[in-house]
C-alpha cells in the first residue's frame, strides 16, 4: 500500500503520465512495497484516463526497464488480490521461457519481486537512477 514517502514531491511539472508511474513505482521498490491499481490512478491523476491509460503506461514502463536489463517494476502494481493482473503476466509470456508459464502467478512474480526490492532498496543506486531522463 503507497504511503506519503512514496508520493512526496515525486513530480517535475513536466512529467509525463507514464513518468510518473516511473517514479511511484521506484520508489515503492525502494520501500518494498507494491502499489494497488486504484491508488496509482488516484496518486497520478490518470483515473481521467481510465484503466485503458494507467495499463499503457505501465507496459511503457516495464519494456524501459526491461531493455535497461532493470527489474520488471511494473510488476509492483497489484489488484485485490494481492498480485498483478492479467495484463502483466501476458506480458511476461513475451520473455519468459513457456515452460515457465505455469509458474508466472508463483515463482516468476516471487523473482520479480525480489530482484524488483534488492534492486531499488539500494540507496546509491535508488540515488543515481531516480532522476534519470525517462525515456528521454
Amino acid at each position: 500500500m503507497c504511503s506519503k514517502p512514496l508520493i512526496g514531491a515525486l513530480f517535475s511539472r513536466g512529467d509525463s503520465n507514464t513518468h510518473r508511474v516511473w517514479r511511484i513505482l521506484i520508489n515503492a521498490a525502494h520501500y518494498k512495497r507494491t502499489v494497488t491499481y486504484g491508488e496509482l490512478l488516484s496518486i497520478t491523476g490518470l483515473s481521467s484516463f481510465g484503466m485503458k491509460g494507467l495499463f499503457e503506461a505501465l507496459e511503457t514502463v516495464g519494456e524501459f526497464e526491461r531493455k535497461s536489463d532493470r527489474p520488471w517494476i511494473n510488476g509492483l502494481v497489484v489488484g485485490k488480490t494481492g498480485k498483478p493482473g492479467f495484463g502483466f503476466f501476458n506480458w511476461c509470456k513475451k520473455y519468459i521461457p513457456k515452460e515457465r508459464w505455469s509458474k508466472l502467478e508463483t515463482e516468476v512474480y516471487e523473482e520479480t519481486l525480489e530482484w524488483c526490492y534488492q534492486f531499488w532498496s539500494d540507496d546509491d543506486t535508488y540515488e543515481k537512477l531516480r532522476n534519470e531522463n525517462f525515456l528521454n
